[in-house]
């Protein structure tokens, strides 16, 4: 069904008991009707230190997005991490080409998470885009896509 795999700044382990605690505790601050303080809050944590003095544009527009979803679907989204397992076991299984994208800069997944991605995934490249956080779509978009387009054309055209 699949051809390749795409994975930018995500992981296979599950929480640690501090990371569940923290989501906890961002549904909470969401329900007692703090959505503006969460979303600033991501914000700070998602984005390349640089990225709001050098392209102010992108935190105001991520910040937007955040405001713009709806609450519960917020706090849903909050607790299916929270309760995620750890599926590295399964990585071996994967048996199309995977590209594993990580923002050079990212407080969210560390450089050791995506080395267990490499490691583990049979057919797999790691690209580490500069001056980005755990958004380097948005934060480096010409590096981002140019490591898109090389996967795309190496392992997929005729």
């Amino acid at each position: 069904m699949f051809k390749g795999l795409i994975l930018s700044d995500t992981n296979s382990s599950a929480d640690a008991n501090a990371g569940k605690l923290n989501r906890f505790q961002s549904i909470d601050k969401i329900v007692a009707g703090g959505l503006e303080a969460f979303a600033g809050d991501f914000v700070k944590k998602v984005l390349c230190k640089s990225t709001p003095e050098s392209k102010p544009l992108i935190p105001a527009f991520t910040e937007s997005m955040i405001l713009a979803t709806r609450e519960n679907t917020i706090c849903a989204t909050q607790l299916a991490l929270a309760s995620r397992t750890d599926t590295t076991s399964f990585l071996n299984k994967v048996e199309v080409p995977a590209l594993i994208i990580r923002g050079e800069n990212d407080l969210l997944m560390n450089k050791e998470q995506a080395q267990v991605l490499k490691l583990n995934l049979q057919d797999s490249r790691f690209v580490e885009i500069a001056d980005s956080g755990h958004l380097p779509n948005l934060e480096n978009p010409v590096e981002f896509n140019a490591a898109l387009n090389l996967f795309l054309q190496q392992r997929f055209s005729a």
